[in-house]
């Protein structure tokens, strides 16, 4: 059972976002501290990063605990194997149509990444599209293996081989839904002055760094053709 087709993103940061989400199209403040484009969520108010997805389908997330050998708890599952909160709850809101530049991404770190590999796509219920060995990487100024999870417009997660921890927060992002709404998003970057780290195409999409105002390395991208028709 896929759970992504009914998926909602919040990510709770201690940075203020403001200055990009509120020019981001479709997205805005709907009370203090919360941006939202009605489907993904960013609250201003924890001091650490911290991801949370909400699925409107109780079966799925009984499925996802048992995988995982855990409970459901209050229509929801917590995970504590992780440096950051992260959970999966039961959400009935009916679904919006997401902004072209779609909170849908996050990336974590491995030391194992074979494990990580089994364990992400036990929870996530989403389809591996890729898996690259030994690829350049902007970020590291070298070679890194990493694993792709996605479902287009809905979730991409990255999982990469690298720190001395099994589930360690690395980095946000965005999806844009063409490559004019990746301009769109650099423009947007450019006037507020955050800074930009690295564009390109790499893993199979065309992927725009920017320093966020935590200041990690976070991005927006486009994914090619070829990528889609993988998911």
């Amino acid at each position: 059972m896929n759970i992504n087709n009914t998926i909602f993103h919040e990510a709770y940061v201690s940075a203020n976002w403001e200055p990009f989400l509120s020019q981001l199209p479709e997205w805005e403040q709907i009370r203090r501290n919360v941006f939202s484009d009605g489907v993904s969520f960013f609250v201003q108010k924890s001091t650490q990063h911290s991801i949370a997805l909400r699925i409107a389908n109780k079966k799925a997330l009984e499925i996802i605990a048992q995988n995982n050998d855990t409970e459901v708890i209050n229509d929801k599952v917590v995970f504590d194997t992780f440096d950051f909160p992260f959970e999966i709850s039961f959400n009935s809101s009916k679904k919006k149509k997401r902004s072209p530049i779609a909170f849908n991404h996050f990336a974590v770190t491995s030391r194992n990444i074979s494990k990580a590999k089994k364990w992400w796509g036990k929870i996530t219920q989403c389809q591996e599209i890729l898996e690259v060995k030994k690829v350049f990487d902007p970020l590291v100024n070298g070679p890194l293996d990493t694993i792709h999870f996605y479902k287009p417009e809905e979730l991409y997660l990255t999982v990469r081989g690298q720190g001395d921890k099994e589930n360690a927060f690395h980095h946000l992002g965005f999806e844009a839904k063409s490559m004019s709404y990746v301009q769109i998003a650099r423009n947007i970057l450019v006037a507020i002055g955050w800074d930009i780290f690295w564009e390109g195409v790499i893993d199979e999409s065309y992927v725009l760094h920017f320093e966020g105002p935590d200041g990690l390395i976070h991005d927006v991208f486009c994914t090619q053709n070829v990528l889609r028709e993988k998911a």
